[in-house]
């Protein structure tokens, strides 16, 4: 009987449950820098088509994209680079400049 305490079983090959209360339900996160692997396959081989990165990403310039092919899990990989426009920095953010001590 310790044993079926201890281990919460019943005796009945059914375990008692009893869930938490009062707790909220956790949400949902996106990631949004992730594309299916079918959409980096097709972008590979536009590695100089700048319209459909910058699609993807608005706010941000093209520069350039190289495709990387893995031989251990046989995935394609892309390193995009891109460089945020004007217009995509957040508003009312300002650099601030190098200070100088005198």
């Amino acid at each position: 009987e310790l044993v079926e305490y201890i281990t919460k079983n019943t005796g009945k090959n059914e375990r008692r449950v009893s869930a938490s209360r009062n707790l909220k339900n956790p949400s949902e996160k996106t990631v949004d820098g992730r594309l299916k692997q079918k959409k980096v396959q097709e972008l590979a081989g536009l590695t100089d088509c700048a319209a459909e990165f910058e699609a993807l990403y608005p706010g941000y310039r093209f520069a350039s994209a190289v495709p990387f092919w893995n031989d251990y899990n046989a995935h394609q990989y892309l390193t995009v680079r891109m460089y945020k426009t004007p217009e995509g920095r957040r508003r009312g953010v300002q650099r601030r400049d190098k200070q100088t001590y005198s």
